[in-house]
């Protein structure tokens, strides 16, 4: 029979004790690639996958861009507070 099959055949025979179980071991397996990811220098973000990535990249972009338009209107607004603008 099928690999597959056969896997979900298993889960549905466990019991409530067995499914939380595997469900525990699944979660410590996950936190121990993290870890290892941590531990070998990578970013912890890319066991995450793509989205998240894109996500930060783009927020991080944006803070750039409102800190630059930010700067750039700084002495516009100095100028106008003063009262001697244009």
């Amino acid at each position: 029979m099928n690999a597959k099959l056969l896997g979900k055949i298993g889960k549905m025979a466990m019991t409530k004790e067995q499914r939380k179980l595997n469900r525990i071991k699944e979660m410590q397996q996950e936190k121990d690639k993290l870890a290892s990811a941590i531990e070998q220098g990578q970013d912890p973000f890319n066991t995450l996958g793509f989205g998240l990535i894109a996500y930060r990249n783009t927020l991080y972009s944006l803070f750039v861009v409102f800190l630059l338009c930010s700067l750039i209107t700084y002495p516009v607004l100095n100028a106008f507070r003063a009262g001697d603008a244009i």
